[in-house]
């Protein structure tokens, strides 16, 4: 069973044994941090909302974890513009973060903004957006099957589990 994400080994192995296995892998290019945080009052609990200029240069989205208390808010930029962000957003200082969010998160207002900012400074390192499209899931001849990233992912729901 390979249910190891988008980059998965076992779906490279798959395509190496199976002359009839398609995929397509494609990077789209942005870095991006989530963080899961406590959902506002002002957002609907079963809802996604598409977060356009919600800071200088970046772009997001916000989606409701299960059980409707917490979002999932992930925020990215394109690679080429990544070196232009302001260095608030990589800063380890949570006071530097929190501030800078106050100030320049247009989107909607954070419950805690100390919170949301020691999650983003903890998520430490920027994630990669991709989309995986396969052909098939299975191999009877190889005996595996691919789930979940390794099978379909289309941002940005990578890394949400087989939704």
């Amino acid at each position: 069973v390979g249910a190891d994400g988008a980059r998965s080994i076992v779906r490279e192995s798959l395509m190496k044994e199976n002359y009839d296995f398609e995929m397509d892998f494609g990077d789209i290019f942005n870095n991006f941090k989530a963080v899961h945080v406590q959902r506002p009052e002002t957002l609907n609990h079963d809802g996604m909302s598409i977060l356009p200029a919600c800071l200088p240069k970046m772009t997001g989205i916000c989606l409701p974890m299960p059980g409707g208390e917490l979002v999932n808010i992930s925020i990215g930029c394109t690679r080429n513009a990544f070196d232009e962000l302001a260095p608030e957003l990589k800063s380890e200082d949570v006071k530097v973060v929190a501030d800078y969010m106050r100030k320049n998160f247009k989107a909607f207002e954070l419950v805690d903004y100390e919170d949301f900012a020691q999650k983003w400074i903890n998520n430490g390192r920027w994630n990669r957006t991709a989309q995986v499209h396969c052909n098939m899931y299975h191999s009877l001849g190889a005996k595996a099957v691919i789930m979940g990233d390794a099978a379909h992912a289309t941002s940005p729901s990578i890394g949400m589990g087989m939704n």
